[in-house]
């Protein structure tokens, strides 16, 4: 059986062959302001130098390297990622407390538009969770959310980037045999791999979709987070410990009238996600049907929103439990051209709460970065 990682590696590599397998039919590179060339996927390699310590000793800087997978959006002005750490990409400190960074997801903008040859400032910011282990030697880890602040520079040689970036440091984290702290700001060096997946749809648009349904397959990698306190004192608090998991999903785009960009979406979605602590892992398979609407197009950022119905079969130290939840779902969809069979899809969803009957609560907030969804009978 495939695990949930091998999910997530199969997931992005499939996002990966299908940009490298766009960007071989695309035409040499245009700085255009049109829907062809509104975003960009890329994905970077990077190193960031971080000051860890604990209470009553020296920082310490080490470099811990990191994968970026992100896009450029509105045409270089604005720039979503999700930053990954290796699993094993992390410092020991002093006394046998280790630090790792975690995973960051964030946003950068740019005043003026990243353009070929150009070097251009940006600001923004993020949100991750640093984790320092509990006490030296366990798996066990005290993390905090934090919402570092960015700002950097970017220059431009396309189709690659290279970003040097300053964040802000987080705050105390108080462990069992001290307190853990970043100090001062982090310094990343970021060198980027930018792929212009829709150019290739510029020599052979279709316009929009004729009226009809329209079946969809998609895949990618996801994040889960818990927004909540758990109210059972038995189990431990996950709320500051996001996992990642694939999402696979199908479903049906129905275009009736409305105008270009506007569908009916009926997406039914499966996320298997897991949780792993020191006592008991959190397991949840998440299956969702979800009745979505997009409105409107600008330039093939194609927005939508709806309502999900998620069954949950849950799993915490031996006990199982069923639940229905309902929730609300929303993101967009990247489209350069509505009559093509490949697209790019953001979805976010939230659910009041998701929690077994002896009150221990799971992961109630999902983040789906990216995923590829390829539609059937348009192309």
């Amino acid at each position: 059986m495939l695990t949930s990682k091998i999910l997530v590696a199969v997931a992005l590599c499939v996002i990966l062959c299908v940009s490298m397998t766009a960007l071989h039919a695309a035409p040499p590179y245009e700085d255009k302001r049109d829907r062809f060339s509104f975003a960009q996927l890329y994905l970077s390699a990077d190193v960031g130098r971080y000051q860890p310590k604990i209470s009553g000793s020296d920082a310490r800087s080490v470099d811990i390297p990191s994968v970026t997978i992100g896009g450029l959006h509105y045409w270089g002005h604005a720039d979503f990622y999700v930053r990954f750490a290796p699993r094993n990409a992390d410092a020991k400190l002093h006394d046998g407390t280790r630090f790792t960074p975690g995973t960051e997801t964030g946003f950068h903008f740019y005043p003026k538009p990243l353009t070929d040859g150009s070097v251009r400032p940006y600001f923004g910011f993020g949100f991750y969770f640093p984790a320092f282990s509990r006490v030296p030697n366990t798996r066990d880890k005290i993390r905090r959310l934090h919402f570092p602040l960015h700002f950097g520079a970017t220059y431009m040689r396309h189709p690659y980037l290279m970003s040097l970036d300053l964040a802000s440091a987080p705050g105390d984290v108080p462990l069992q045999n001290g307190t853990g702290r970043l100090e001062s700001p982090t310094i990343s060096l970021r060198i980027k791999r930018a792929w212009d997946v829709s150019l290739s749809a510029r020599r052979h648009a279709k316009g929009d979709l004729p009226r009809g349904v329209y079946p969809y397959i998609g895949i990618g990698p996801s994040s889960a987070w818990l927004t909540r306190t758990s109210n059972n004192s038995n189990a431990p608090d996950i709320r500051e410990n996001p996992t990642v998991l694939p999402e696979v999903s199908a479903g049906l785009n129905i275009k009736g009238g409305g105008g270009q960009g506007v569908r009916n979406i009926v997406n039914l979605s499966l996320r298997p996600q897991k949780i792993k602590t020191d006592d008991g892992n959190y397991k949840n398979r998440s299956i969702s049907l979800e009745a979505m609407r997009s409105f409107g197009d600008y330039h093939g950022f194609v927005p939508f929103a709806g309502l999900s119905v998620s069954q949950n079969a849950l799993s915490f130290k031996g006990r199982d439990e069923r639940i229905t939840r309902p929730g609300i779902v929303f993101g967009w969809d990247i489209l350069p051209d509505h009559g093509t069979n490949f697209m790019l899809r953001t979805t976010l969803r939230y659910y009041n709460k998701i929690a077994m009957r002896d009150g221990t609560q799971f992961p109630n907030f999902e983040f789906n970065f990216i995923q590829a969804v390829w539609q059937f009978g348009s192309g």
